[in-house]
């Protein structure tokens, strides 16, 4: 999430969508999203799900990662003529395409997925948006002197309560 937010820099008041808004990450990434003063949206499949996040505060900012066409009519809808500045995916097929679709000119695509993503060609044929793959495996190898840099961050800003531990529910 943290490093997603970084390629990305989504400023206060951006419109974000977070797919799989359930999960680990997706909680992560609306705390993040929260803290710096963005629209999130999220899309969630279970209905009870739905009602989590609606408790969290996305209240009529929740979309369906089950049904492709409910998603993106409903994204549309939330979006009304704007677009989304930053998007944290992690789902594959035809919400990729749906979610580049969605994205403003100078929008950024952070891709967390492992199976059924695009390419990097792929990406560079078809879009003008930023695209970005994240794996953190690679990264901690590449990068040790970052990761650290990046956990002493968290650790401050869970320290100063702006970060919490996910629900154990």
């Amino acid at each position: 999430v943290h490093m997603s937010l970084l390629a990305a820099r989504p400023a206060s008041g951006h419109d974000v969508l977070l797919h799989a808004g359930a999960g680990g990450v997706g909680l992560a990434s609306q705390e993040y999203c929260h803290f710096i003063g963005n629209r999130a949206m999220a899309d969630v499949g279970r209905p009870y799900k739905h009602f989590y996040l609606a408790r969290m505060g996305l209240t009529g900012r929740l979309l369906s990662s089950r049904d492709m066409g409910a998603f993106a009519l409903g994204a549309s809808k939330l979006l009304g003529s704007g677009r989304l500045r930053f998007s944290l995916n992690s789902l594959s097929a035809d919400f990729i395409a749906c979610t580049f679709a969605l994205l403003r000119q100078d929008g950024k695509l952070c891709e967390i997925g492992k199976r059924a993503v695009w390419s990097y060609e792929r990406h560079a044929a078809a879009l003008h948006s930023n695209f970005t793959m994240i794996a953190l495996d690679s990264t901690i190898d590449q990068a040790p002197w970052w990761m650290c840099g990046t956990l002493r961050t968290l650790s401050a800003r869970a320290d100063a309560f702006v970060l919490h531990g996910l629900p154990m529910e």
